[in-house]
């Protein structure tokens, strides 16, 4: 969509990867739902639907610990787990 486009560009990072209806949680509680993943060389950038008006852009640097998650316990369904910090 536009706004997707349009956020990007301000990254001036073109996307290396891109994964659509993608649900991004946080803490186990906040679901935002029918987004899209673009990976770019410096950055992970979740964009929710419009609807929703939701993004999250994540430097690599700043994730301590990721893993492929199966427990249900965390989500319904098979997802990547992060755990972020301070990149400084």
């Amino acid at each position: 969509s536009d706004v997707c486009s349009s956020d990007l560009e301000k990254l001036d990072e073109e996307p290396v990867f891109v994964v659509q209806q993608l649900d991004c949680i946080i803490n186990r509680s906040i679901v935002h739902s029918s987004g899209s993943l673009y990976l770019t060389s410096e950055y992970g950038i979740f964009l929710s639907s419009p609807e929703e008006d939701y993004s999250l852009v994540i430097d690599y640097k700043a994730i301590g610990v990721h893993a492929v998650c199966h427990s249900a316990d965390i989500y319904k369904r098979p997802c990547v787990y992060c755990q972020l910090s301070d990149p400084e």
